[in-house]
């Protein structure tokens, strides 16, 4: 496989088994309709990828253009299904992750800022009076999917191979440690919990609408275990306060890209959502400090660790 090692499919796999246990110990059940239709297609692309890589190999001996044209289609193949099959998973996870009476975290994760001198408020009320940073930061925030898209295009453009693989790797396990997190220090979020009143348009003046809670509703429904829920039956947002996983990616694409030239590119990128992720994202500075540190060491221990088979200079998107 190109993206990942074939151990990170497993455990993607045990995850989604472990959301269906779940389901026998709490009242909250999974949407499967919608799940299996998904993971046909899953299914479906993955033969075609197989196909292709198959045939690609046979045509080696006819042309090197050829098998790249063969395995750019199958590494797009692969890609697309492991992105349905890990946002299924981790999101399905999320939901059911968070159905708990574990208390809320909000009052010691605030407490993290003022102590190193940071003030939410302050920060909201700065940003508040700079439209035009708005969007700038809220286009950052809401983008992080198609970024790292496209971080993983210009990695693969750039016959980055062993990067692309370390990028994805290490993007699934920081949603996992940060679904663990969110289980254990499940919170509202700073946006909720300093603006308790934001359904009163005076307290976000400025701004196009209250940012940050998009997820408050969602954590509230789904923490009333007297009131079932089936989990994708509708859209899922994500529900994890701490640590922050977006600032985690962000990181991760500064981090990987380095000693290349989409280093520069990435390091704006994330500069820009981070600095995005307290507002938009709703996140305590806690959150930053830990997704920061987790990207870090993730990006350490793979790095110490690489996939043993390299790929061959010069081929995109080459059958691993």
């Amino acid at each position: 496989m190109y993206f990942v090692r074939p151990f990170f499919l497993f455990l993607l796999l045990a995850v989604y088994l472990l959301c269906v246990a779940l389901t026998f110990v709490q009242p909250h059940q999974i949407d499967y309709s919608g799940h299996l239709a998904l993971f046909e297609f899953c299914i479906l692309l993955a033969v075609a990828c197989c196909c292709l890589r198959l045939v690609a190999r046979r045509c080696e001996a006819a042309g090197a253009r050829l098998a790249t044209a063969l395995r750019i289609p199958a590494g797009l193949f692969e890609l697309a299904a492991l992105v349905i099959a890990s946002n299924v998973t981790l999101r399905t996870m999320d939901y059911l992750s968070k159905g708990t009476s574990m208390p809320l975290a909000d009052d010691w994760l605030s407490k993290v800022g003022p102590m190193l001198g940071f003030s939410w408020l302050g920060y909201f009320d700065l940003v508040r009076n700079a439209p035009n940073l708005q969007l700038l930061m809220e286009k950052a925030y809401n983008l992080l999917n198609s970024a790292m898209l496209i971080f993983l295009v210009l990695l693969v453009l750039s016959r980055q191979h062993d990067k692309v693989r370390t990028f994805t790797e290490a993007a699934i396990i920081c949603s996992l440690v940060s679904l663990v997190g969110g289980a254990l220090f499940p919170a509202i979020g700073a946006a909720a919990f300093w603006v308790p009143d934001y359904a009163n348009p005076e307290t976000w003046a400025g701004y196009t609408g209250m940012p940050g809670v998009y997820f408050v509703e969602e954590i509230r429904a789904v923490r009333q275990l007297d009131t079932p829920m089936l989990v994708g039956s509708k859209h899922l947002t994500g529900l994890v306060t701490f640590p922050s996983l977006h600032t985690a990616l962000a990181v991760l694409m500064i981090l990987v890209a380095r000693r290349t030239w989409i280093f520069w590119p990435a390091l704006a990128y994330g500069i820009v959502m981070i600095a995005a992720t307290p507002i938009w994202g709703g996140h305590y500075l806690a959150d930053l400090i830990s997704g920061t540190v987790m990207a870090t060491c993730v990006v350490l221990i793979i790095e110490r660790f690489p996939s043993q088979r390299r790929h061959p200079p010069g081929k995109a998107l080459a059958a691993a």
